[in-house]
């Protein structure tokens, strides 16, 4: 029979109703297991790191160890990786490492003491506490959970506590710089990014697929981040799913409260209803905040995060990005295509320019004629109305600028959602001024506005 208990700084020590072997579990993803042999006070060590689930099997490293009295360290005796659930893995395993141990442990053909089946035994019940472990629920009642009324922003609007949050779009336009951009934010407590204020100070590692840190740094300098509030960089090959025993050590060792993923289709391994399952697994068990980096497929008419439908049904907030660039200037655009318990967003916009100096300014996107597909009629007037500088603006100038905006439409159609959208909105966000003298004019202005 198999018991959890807690024991100091919240690690995890499972035992057994037998007193030898026992096994410890590590907050940082780790197992270990440990034999003690009386006749020479010799003990056998069997340590478990980057524990995963590939191919619906459960994979770990194994590297087996002799601590003997009067010697400092571990004498190392063999080390593998393979899929521990198989029965004659862990045979092969076991016969390797019994080889190994010395010959008063194994005893005589005649009067054997620890043979390769007893520790075959033994590597069996180790495999039985890791995938308890590995697999453990921590189930409750719902009246003994203290409800959350309000959503525990990390960067509002876009970063929440523990949650998924995505970028997506074409190549260029801008996604991997606004990541790192809201990443100093958090790592350095301060706005980088106009209008984005972070909660509080914390540590953000960035998990790099794309590209080399030489460029990752280059870009953290653009923002005028230097050494001290440098966000900690780790330079991925392999699907986080198989990270996942490394990243809990990583990350609970640095303090970690948001991951920058760069970028997905490499981080989930594929691009099927597997890898998003089996990646936002491998999220759920780091349980961090993560802003993930995705593409969208080229030449196609509604755009969306590259492969399964499951990248996005999975996610809490979505962003498609957008961007323009021309000479040295980047402008880019984010529009809210998912939020799940927020309020979808208005076009966020921001203006990049590089060259002898960088700098990095808000930018209203709404009355832009490149951004305007896929931004509502509501979001298009308060858009042209700011870009008038806020000054009231004539029905017929709206409807002709929402033409300009929209060319391929028909104006008829443009007209009735424009006279759909001041109604439904009016006295709302939006506020109707007839002037004096001039009672056949409609103009509109921002609801704040009293004049």
């Amino acid at each position: 029979m198999v018991r959890a208990e807690r024991s100091g700084r919240g690690r995890a020590v499972v035992t057994t109703d037998q007193p030898n072997p026992s096994s410890l579990a590590f907050p940082d993803g780790r197992f270990e297991w440990q034999r003690y042999f009386p006749v020479t006070g010799a003990t056998l060590v069997v340590q478990a790191s980057r524990v995963r689930v590939e191919r619906s099997h459960l994979y770990t490293d194994l590297k087996a160890y002799l601590r003997e009295p009067n010697k400092e360290g571990l004498v190392h005796l063999d080390g593998d990786n393979f899929a521990f659930d198989k029965g004659e893995e862990r045979r092969k395993y076991a016969r390797g490492v019994h080889h190994m141990l010395p010959d008063i442990l194994k005893g005589t053909k005649e009067a054997p003491a620890y043979q390769d089946r007893d520790l075959n035994q033994d590597l069996y019940l180790f495999y039985l506490n890791i995938n308890r472990s590995f697999n453990a629920l921590d189930a409750k009642q719902l009246r003994d959970i203290a409800p959350t009324r309000e959503v525990n922003w990390l960067l509002p609007p876009f970063l929440i506590e523990k949650q998924p949050v995505f970028l997506f779009g074409l190549g260029g336009a801008g996604k991997s710089l606004l990541a790192l951009g809201m990443g100093l934010s958090l790592q350095t407590g301060q706005t980088v990014l106009p209008g984005l204020r972070p909660k509080a100070q914390m540590n953000v590692a960035y998990l790099n697929w794309e590209t080399d840190e030489e460029e990752i740094r280059m870009r953290q300098l653009y923002f005028g981040q230097d050494l001290g509030n440098d966000l900690y960089h780790i330079p991925c090959a392999l699907p986080i799913h198989t990270m996942v025993t490394d990243l809990t050590r990583l990350l609970h060792e640095w303090d970690i409260r948001l991951l920058i993923i760069d970028s997905l289709l490499l981080a989930a391994g594929g691009a099927t209803e597997d890898h998003a399952a089996t990646f936002f697994a491998a999220l759920r068990r780091l349980g961090r905040a993560s802003l993930v980096v995705a593409h969208t497929a080229k030449n196609t008419e509604g755009k969306t995060i590259y492969g399964s439908v499951f990248f996005e049904n999975l996610a809490r907030n979505v962003f498609e990005v957008r961007g323009k660039d021309s000479d040295n200037e980047l402008i880019t655009a984010l529009y809210h295509r998912k939020g799940n318990n927020v309020r979808r967003l208005a076009p966020l916009g921001f203006r990049f320019t590089f060259g002898d100096q960088f700098s990095v300014q808000a930018a209203d996107v709404r009355a832009e004629a490149e951004f305007a597909k896929g931004v509502s009629t509501l979001d298009q007037v308060e858009g042209i109305i700011s870009a008038n500088g806020n000054r009231p603006v004539s029905r017929d100038d709206l409807l002709s600028e929402l033409c300009a905006l929209s060319p391929d439409d028909l104006p008829d159609r443009i007209a009735g959602r424009l006279r759909k959208t001041l109604h439904d909105h009016k006295g709302k966000r939006l506020q109707q001024i007839m002037r004096a003298g001039d009672s056949k004019t409609e103009y509109w202005a921002l609801a704040s506005r009293t004049t």
